[in-house]
């Protein structure tokens, strides 16, 4: 057989298309964002609490008479709005540095629960004709918190072992080995892989 046959017999290894155009380029993309989305949210919520609990303590922004009304039952004392500041820093800070994500949780529930008092407590101010699907601009400012919490709740709860398999270090067990190795990393409070 001669190089010339040899090279005529050898398979051609089957190339497969991409699915759009840039489709290589286009799953690189997706899994540097998966990679990095999860820390993105975390800084992101914890960047939007660390500029409204600044914001609280520094000057009177307008949500401080919306808080003060929305404690009807206690007269509320000055200290309140800064207080609401500070809690709002912590959590912020807590986001940002990753501290303690199941502690910061309940508080973290709490507080936008607590937005939501608007709801109940001044309908009047949070909707329009007293229709509570047409939402005045502090009925949405409160409903956005929706979006809040439930990306909160995501990052307080995602663990490490969550991560995106490729987000693992080089030589860790992939596939059917992750389920019977010895390395495998487990969630301390319920057991998940």
């Amino acid at each position: 057989m001669t190089v010339k046959d040899h090279i005529r017999y050898q398979p051609i290894p089957e190339a497969r298309p991409p699915t759009t155009v840039g489709g290589a380029q286009y799953a690189k993309l997706i899994a540097l964002l998966r990679r990095h989305s999860m820390a993105a949210l975390r800084i992101a919520l914890g960047v939007v609490y660390l500029w409204f609990g600044a914001l609280k303590l520094t000057s009177s922004p307008p949500v401080a008479q919306l808080i003060h009304d929305s404690v009807p039952f206690v007269s509320a004392p000055a200290w309140l709005v800064p207080a609401m500041g500070g809690f709002e820093l912590a959590i912020g800070l807590c986001f940002v540095l990753r501290l303690a994500p199941l502690i910061v949780l309940p508080l973290f529930v709490a507080h936008l629960a607590g937005t939501f008092s608007v709801l109940v407590i001044q309908p009047g101010v949070a909707f329009e004709h007293g229709n509570p699907l047409m939402l005045s601009i502090i009925g949405e400012f409160v409903v956005k918190n929706l979006v809040l919490l439930a990306a909160g709740i995501v990052v307080c709860t995602r663990t490490r072992a969550d991560a995106p398999r490729s987000t693992y270090p080089a030589g860790a067990p992939r596939g059917s080995e992750v389920a019977n190795s010895p390395t495998m990393r487990r969630c301390r409070c319920c057991g998940r892989t």
